[in-house]
């Protein structure tokens, strides 16, 4: 009897071993499997911000090397303008290689593609980014409401899909490059003394939905139209006075601003029933979001300086009830997208934009021609060089 104990002792004893060399196996299996995973995920990331390494210096040539810069401008880059780059930051693991595809003068795609080499192989990543740059002429500009990016099927539209919109025009052109698409109901686009045009296609989609046209005509398609260049960095330089981001958005409510205000950085504003007045020009380097219920801006022509609102980036405005009164340039180099209901905007001058949606219910804008307010600011003498825009960016990992 003791020896049929014993024997089933040591079976138990031997069946436990065998389950915790089991457990154990699959801890470690377990273990091991968990930093391949992590070690992997470390190795893409190296391998992206390499590829994103990449796309910094073509941007960089692209503003720097006059004859890369030109075949930009001129639609001619080559396999000569490409950028092959091994031992990137001391790391002889580490390469990309960039290449530039022109698509149309002063627009390209550029692909990056980067390698980490490791022990049983490599990592790659392709990053793919689209550009433009702004190359048209401010001098006789004819456009009151103007939205311009080319070669871009989603950009250079004028969209508007919001309820019961009313836009109405006065003294000159309400143009898109691509298309002006009225999706939403009740809208209402009034063009006075002027002109619709559209480099694709006028859509009309919106129930109740319509178009007025006094002393006007409507033309589809046309030819495009380059946007006029804005230097930020030389209008930075004629800076009166000059933000931070957050320095502009702590000013008090209230607040009386005079000549080119200048902001380093994108910015919001999203306080309640907040205003702000500027007399002069209001330039941000950076994406303005207005988000405050019953925000008031308003930016008034000033003759030593011009009018105007410059914005290098999106201006969204998300904020209800918001009151924009723009006097001069309203000039916005990626997306103007107004999505807060009951949004009134007055701009006096031109508005300018490589891509416009309107998606607030209750939108009401009266935009007027008048080239003395802006004439000085579009000065191709005060915009010689603008900023490169960056429009898609992708990534292909494989």
């Amino acid at each position: 009897m003791r020896l049929n104990q014993s024997g089933i002792i040591s079976l138990i004893a031997f069946l436990a071993l065998g389950i915790l060399l089991l457990l154990g196996t699959y801890f470690l299996s377990f273990t091991l499997i968990e930093s391949k995973i992590s070690t992997s995920d470390k190795i893409g990331t190296k391998t992206y911000y390499l590829a994103e390494a990449g796309i910094s210096e073509a941007i960089w040539k692209l503003k720097n090397n006059e004859d890369t810069k030109n075949n930009f401008l001129n639609s001619t880059l080559s396999p000569d303008d490409d950028i092959t780059k091994t031992n990137v930051f001391g790391d002889n693991k580490a390469s990309y290689f960039v290449s530039f595809i022109s698509s149309a003068p002063a627009e390209a795609n550029m692909i990056a593609t980067s390698t980490y080499q490791i022990a049983d192989g490599k990592s790659q990543r392709v990053v793919r980014v689209y550009i433009t740059k702004a190359e048209g002429s401010g001098s006789d500009w004819d456009f009151a409401m103007f939205s311009s990016i080319k070669g871009k099927e989603e950009d250079g539209n004028i969209e508007i899909s919001g309820s019961n919109a009313s836009i109405t025009v006065n003294g000159s052109r309400f143009h898109a490059n691509n298309d002006v698409k009225i999706s939403g109901s009740g809208g209402t686009l009034t063009v006075n003394n002027g002109a619709l045009t559209a480099g694709n296609e006028i859509e009309i989609s919106g129930s109740d939905s319509q178009i007025i046209l006094n002393n006007s005509y409507q033309d589809a398609p046309t030819s495009t139209i380059d946007m006029p260049p804005i230097d930020f960095d030389g209008w930075a330089d004629r800076a009166i006075t000059t933000y931070t981001g957050s320095q502009f958005e702590n000013l008090a409510s209230g607040t009386v601003l005079n000549g080119i205000i200048y902001v380093t950085e994108g910015t919001k504003l999203n306080k309640s029933a907040y205003s702000l007045e500027v007399h002069g020009l209001l330039v941000i380097d950076g994406s303005l979001e207005l988000s405050g219920s019953g925000i008031n801006l308003t930016v008034n022509y000033n003759p030593d300086y011009g009018g105007g609102l410059l914005i290098n980036g999106n201006l969204k405005i998300s904020s209800p009830n918001a009151n924009l009164t723009i006097d001069g340039l309203t000039y916005v180099s990626r997306e103007l997208g107004i999505s807060g209901s009951g949004v009134e905007f007055t701009p006096v001058g031109t508005v300018i934009a490589s891509n416009i949606k309107i998606s607030g219910s209750n939108f009401t804008a009266n935009i007027t021609y008048k080239p003395e307010y802006f004439q000085q600011v579009l000065d191709p003498e005060l915009n010689p060089n603008s900023p490169v825009i960056q429009i898609d960016h992708w990534e292909e990992v494989y």
